[in-house]
């Protein structure tokens, strides 16, 4: 063990020492306690990373920060912010900032509307998942990938560039809407014909901007595809929205490695509470499970384009492997067990 992961872990140690035996005390768990818990399991996290090890994490202590989605907001600690000297993905590393489904091939792009069978995971596993939307449900792959490794799941990523979940038209480059409209046909049957246990959407936020479906448009396309996938797999997920930034991530910390802050974006511009409360209904509506990802993927306003030693978006709204990687801990407490 490394001098770097020995201290690490001492330090995580202490705050799960203290968050367990409170709890076997029977005294009741605090915000700071459930606050320490998930910086803990954060930190042990990195050191297992460094070791080049992972562990399934104990669901009593796998947490989200208190409050929900909307609490733990706080400013950013004011003075400069460095870069890190051990940045993830280096600046420097074009080859580690998409998921592997681009190479794979089975992330579909602009003219492909078949759906290519990719299966992730433990491809003998008994229980079947899909990941299922546009370039904002792939970018959760590398989470997925190793807790379907790990639990033994079946994961199909059916993902296509600029394709939204919800039936609604994309003014996109090279994305027609016959092109998306056949492709989602497709990918719902694929998913029909595997009846799976769990289906995991994502997509990004596009309603009620120029160009774009309007936002009731948007709600009864998302309704729509959300009831369809309800009626062929046991339970399904709708992903909340994770942050935009108003400039090139890796551009920006290029010229600003003296003081990333410079390259952070408030929330009012990076998450739209609307867009959340939308989908938080339209999915209830739909016997669907909303799940909130703003609370880890941005805890504090503004935004941070680096947390830790993460990178968090290769570009201005696609977080990097590395970063999702990452939040595996808080990522999968926040999902349905199947």
């Amino acid at each position: 063990m490394t001098h770097r992961a020995g201290g690490l872990l001492a330090g995580a140690g202490l705050a799960l020492t203290l968050v367990v035996s409170g709890g076997q005390s029977g005294v009741a768990q605090t915000s700071v306690d459930r606050s320490a818990a998930v910086t803990a399991l954060a930190v042990v996290h990195q050191v297992l990373e460094v070791l080049g090890l992972e562990v399934a994490w104990p669901s009593a202590l796998v947490a989200a920060p208190p409050g929900g989605d909307s609490g733990g907001r706080t400013s950013q600690a004011s003075g400069p912010r460095k870069l890190p000297s051990d940045l993830r993905p280096s600046l420097n590393d074009p080859t580690s900032v998409k998921p592997r489904s681009y190479a794979d091939g089975c992330h579909r792009r602009a003219g492909q509307t078949t759906v290519k069978r990719c299966v992730y995971g433990d491809p003998h596993g008994t229980i079947s998942v899909v990941l299922f939307g546009d370039s904002h449900a792939s970018m959760w792959l590398p989470a997925l990938d190793s807790i379907a490794a790990r639990r033994g799941w079946k994961l199909y990523s059916v993902t296509k560039s600029a394709c939204a979940v919800a039936r609604v038209a994309r003014d996109q480059p090279g994305h027609s809407k016959p092109d998306c409209d056949t492709w989602r046909k497709n990918a719902q049957a694929f998913i029909a014909g595997i009846h799976p246990d769990l289906v995991i959407a994502a997509d990004v936020e596009r309603q009620g901007s120029a160009g774009h479906a309007s936002y009731a448009a948007w709600n009864a396309g998302m309704l729509a595809s959300l009831r369809t996938l309800v009626r062929h797999a046991d339970r399904v997920v709708l992903l909340g929205q994770t942050p935009r930034f108003e400039n090139d991530v890796p551009a920006c910390l290029r010229t600003h490695r003296r003081d990333t802050r410079r390259c952070d974006s408030p929330r009012s511009f990076a998450l739209s509470p609307k867009r959340q409360r939308d989908d938080k209904a339209t999915a209830a509506a739909a016997d669907a499970l909303f799940v909130p990802m703003s609370d880890i993927t941005c805890p504090n306003d503004p935004c941070a384009s680096v947390i830790g030693r993460y990178m968090v978006s290769y570009d201005d709204q696609h977080m990097t492997p590395a970063f999702v990687k990452h939040l595996i801990p808080q990522f999968e407490s926040k999902l349905p067990l199947p």
